[in-house]
């Protein structure tokens, strides 16, 4: 019997956290899946469209069980509407309006940018037939901003790709590490983080790593470049606790961001800011650890915590890998997400 195919489009990078995950799950769930991409980089504007269609007549004549426009896909959407039709899924993931002009403040909210950004966001949200979102929290949000019936989304939290990230033991060392990876944005809180190891730093055991951040190395806090997604589980294997986000924004309280998932596939501890999205699935201090948002204080006092309370640390690392492996692998996200199809 010939496996059912289903199509990925657009302009998305195969690599990162989120397709992984969905890519792996479809194949694990007995889908032939077929890319069909083009990197922007190497073709940026118009060139995108045209290097797209090229792609596209490769695949033209073949049938699919479901065409999914990947992140990020807000300005392909359309194109895919064009050459698929309205049975076209999107996988929205963020909004480029909340991201950008929200979040990250990088336009005013009357600009010419920001109404680019708006404009695309609900054109691309309106044209799909189903829109993949990663918590309830945010489509909660994009519906009430958008316009758009909640009946149109399915929750497929991120999960983790448990190929590549997966428990290793620790090895015995002197220092307790407190692992952070990813960026500056305002979501992720990195002042927050660099608070709480100010009013950590008499305690000489206690070591910040922070990845994907630039700073100068301080006594407890050291900086480091950002590492390829292959080396995710040895390096969160030298960490004692993981570290989520803790921003005052917003985009905090809708989205559970890749790190969270990764310290649960992981098996450690995690700290993250206490938001709607991330009380959709989790216990406070029975899979995670949950700090006040842009709080510093907070963030010690939680560290000081699990550093005190060897058994809560283990329990909750316990707990949220159990939780992991029960909910959030690929296979068992996207069974779930056929299921939710099959249904509608």
């Amino acid at each position: 019997m010939d496996k059912k195919r289903i199509l990925f489009f657009g302009i998305f990078d195969p690599e990162y956290s989120r397709n992984r995950v969905l890519v792996r799950g479809f194949e694990e769930n007995g889908y032939n899946v077929v890319l069909c991409r083009i990197d922007p980089k190497k073709y940026p504007g118009i060139k995108k469209y045209v290097q797209l269609f090229k792609e596209y007549k490769k695949i033209k004549g073949v049938s699919f069980e479901q065409v999914i426009v990947a992140f990020p896909g807000q300005t392909v959407v359309w194109f895919a509407y064009l050459l698929f039709g309205r049975r076209v899924i999107f996988d929205v993931f963020i909004s480029l309006y909340n991201s950008e002009i929200e979040d990250r403040k990088k336009n005013q909210i009357f600009s010419v940018r920001a109404a680019y950004y708006w404009s695309i966001d609900w054109l691309s949200m309106h044209l799909a037939c189903k829109l993949l979102i990663d918590t309830y929290a945010h489509r909660d949000f994009l519906s009430k901003k958008f316009g758009i019936s909640k009946e149109k989304f399915v929750v497929i939290y991120v999960g983790s790709d448990n190929s590549i990230v997966y428990p290793i033991e620790k090895e015995v060392g002197e220092k307790f590490i407190v692992h952070f990876h990813g960026t500056g944005t305002p979501l992720q809180g990195v002042p927050y983080i660099l608070e709480a190891a100010e009013l950590l730093k008499k305690n000489k055991n206690i070591e910040f790593r922070m990845y994907g951040i630039s700073g100068s190395d301080t006594e407890n806090v050291h900086f480091f470049d950002r590492f390829p997604y292959r080396d995710m589980s040895n390096k969160l294997s030298k960490s004692d606790i993981v570290l989520g986000i803790f921003g005052n924004t917003q985009k905090t309280q809708l989205v559970i961001p890749n790190k969270v998932f990764e310290g649960w596939a992981a098996r450690k501890p995690v700290i993250t800011a206490k938001t709607m999205a991330v009380l959709e699935i989790a216990q406070e201090d029975i899979e995670i650890v949950l700090s006040e948002a842009a709080n510093g204080k907070t963030l010690a006092k939680n560290i000081v915590k699990l550093i005190h309370r060897k058994d809560l640390m283990n329990t909750v690392a316990q707990a949220g890998y159990k939780m992991y492996k029960d909910k959030l692998t690929p296979d068992a996200l996207v069974r779930n997400f056929i299921q939710c199809l099959d249904q509608k």
